[in-house]
C-alpha cells in the first residue's frame, strides 16, 4: 500500500467524521424528529440552550474520548505485542472507577471531586504499575509491566466492590452503576475546558511521536542500537495515554470496547505502521463513539447508556473480524 493511498483513506475518514459532527449538532428529537432547522435554533430559546450547552458540550467530549481510547489501544498494542490489550492493562480503567465511586459514596455526587478523583486514581493505576514492576526480578520489562498492571487493576476491583457494599443502595449505588456503564448524556460545560486542555496535550505527544512506536515493538537492545530511549520515551508516551483516557473518562464513564477493536480495524486500513494508523485510530475511534451516541441519542425515546451499545458493537466487530481470513 503506497503512502498517496494511506492519506486518501485518512482524508476519507476526516469526511465521515466531518458528517458525523453535522449529524449530531443538527440531527435529534427536539422539536420533532428531525433536523434542526436554523430558523428554529434562531426563534426557539429552548432549542438554542439544547444545541449550544448540551450537544457542543456532549459532541466535543464525544470527539475526544474517540480519539484518546482509539489512540492509547493502539498505542498499549504496539507496545506489548499483543492484539488485545488496552488502557485498563494498568490499572487505568479501574482507577477511575475506583475515583469516581469514592466521589459518589464519600462526597455526595460532587461533580468536580468524582472527575478530579477519577482523573487523580487513573494515573495513579499507571504509577503503581510501573514502580511495582520495578520490584519485580524476573522476566522483561514489558511481561513485568503487564504483571503489575493486572495486580494493580485487581486491587482497584477490589475497592470498586467494597465501596459498592457501603453504598446506599436507593442513590449511590445506582449512580456508581450508571457510572460504570458509560454515558455522555450528562455532558455540560463544567468541568470540560480542563478536560479538552488535557486530552488535547496528549494526543498532540502521541502524534508527534508516532513514527517512533513503531520502535518499540523491537527487541529492547535492537531499538536502543536505533537511538531510541526505551524506557524514558515509552513512559513519555505511556503518560500521555493514560493521562488523556483518565481525563476524558473521568467525565464519561466506563466505555469499552473502543480501545480494544479500533486499533484492529485501523491496521486493517492501513497496515501496522503507526505513522498512519495512529492518526487513523483517532478518527475511526471518533467517529464510532459519535455513530453509537447518535443511536443511543436520536433512535432511542430514552437514552440507553453509551457503554452498553459500543459493548454489541465492539463484540460483533471482534466477531466478524476474528472470523476474516484476511490478514
Amino acid at each position: 500500500m503506497t503512502q498517496r493511498n494511506k492519506r486518501i483513506k485518512l482524508i476519507a475518514l476526516m469526511g465521515i467524521l466531518i458528517l458525523c459532527l453535522f449529524l449530531s449538532l443538527f440531527a435529534g428529537r427536539y422539536p420533532e424528529f428531525g433536523f434542526l432547522s436554523p430558523v428554529t435554533l434562531k426563534g426557539d430559546p429552548t432549542a438554542r440552550n439544547i444545541f449550544y450547552n448540551l450537544r457542543i458540550p456532549r459532541i466535543i467530549l464525544g470527539l475526544l474520548l474517540g480519539m484518546a481510547l482509539g489512540s492509547s489501544g493502539l498505542f498499549f498494542q504496539t507496545v506489548f505485542n499483543n492484539p488485545l490489550v488496552d488502557s485498563s492493562m494498568l490499572g487505568v480503567t479501574q482507577g477511575a472507577s475506583l475515583g469516581a465511586a469514592i466521589g459518589i459514596v464519600f462526597f455526595h455526587s460532587n461533580p468536580w471531586i468524582i472527575q478530579s478523583l477519577a482523573i487523580g486514581l487513573g494515573m495513579s493505576g499507571l504509577f503503581l504499575s510501573v514502580v511495582s514492576a520495578r520490584k519485580i526480578h524476573y522476566g522483561g520489562w514489558t511481561l513485568r509491566l503487564i504483571l503489575s498492571g493486572s495486580v494493580i487493576s485487581a486491587l482497584f476491583g477490589a475497592g470498586l466492590s467494597l465501596l459498592k457494599v457501603l453504598a446506599d443502595s436507593r442513590n449511590q449505588l445506582h449512580a456508581i452503576e450508571f457510572w460504570l456503564m458509560g454515558s455522555l448524556g450528562f455532558t455540560i460545560w463544567q468541568g470540560l475546558p480542563l478536560v479538552i486542555v488535557i486530552t488535547c496535550v496528549c494526543l498532540f505527544i502521541l502524534w508527534k511521536y508516532r513514527w517512533r512506536i513503531n520502535l518499540f515493538a523491537l527487541d529492547s537492545e535492537v531499538a536502543t542500537s536505533l537511538g531510541v530511549r526505551i524506557q524514558m520515551e515509552q513512559m513519555l508516551l505511556m503518560t500521555a495515554a493514560v493521562f488523556a483516557v483518565s481525563a476524558t473518562t473521568s467525565l464519561s464513564g466506563i466505555i469499552g470496547w473502543i480501545g480494544l477493536i479500533v486499533p484492529h480495524l485501523s491496521r486493517r486500513l492501513f497496515g501496522s505502521d503507526t505513522q498512519y494508523s495512529l492518526p487513523g485510530s483517532m478518527l475511526i475511534g471518533a467517529i464510532l463513539i459519535l455513530v453509537c451516541d447518535n443511536g443511543v441519542r436520536i433512535l432511542s425515546p430514552s437514552e440507553i447508556p453509551l457503554g452498553i451499545i459500543t459493548s454489541f458493537v465492539g463484540v460483533i466487530i471482534f466477531i466478524l473480524l476474528m472470523g476474516d481470513k484476511k490478514k
